[in-house]
């Protein structure tokens, strides 16, 4: 297979990937959405643990720090 059509096929593959979102909110009312593929057991399982000891923290894209700390609720979405 020719390595264009390989890389299509990578990039394809890529895009039909479903995501589950956790949707959560903290002490001071900031609202957070964290997306995990759905295919990524480990990663998933690796966030519930996360939500459930309350450990870690979560950065966003405009550089705000979120502490799992002050967790108040989550959900997952669809």
């Amino acid at each position: 297979m020719k390595k264009k059509t390989l890389k299509q096929m990578l990039k394809k593959s890529k895009s039909n990937q479903k995501q589950i979102f956790a949707e959560l909110t903290f002490s001071d009312g900031r609202v957070l959405r964290v997306s995990v593929d759905a295919d990524d057991q480990k990663a998933l399982d690796n966030l519930k643990e996360q939500l459930r000891d309350k450990t870690g923290t979560f950065t966003d894209s405009n550089n705000n720090i979120f502490d799992l700390r002050n967790l108040v609720h989550y959900q997952f979405l669809g």
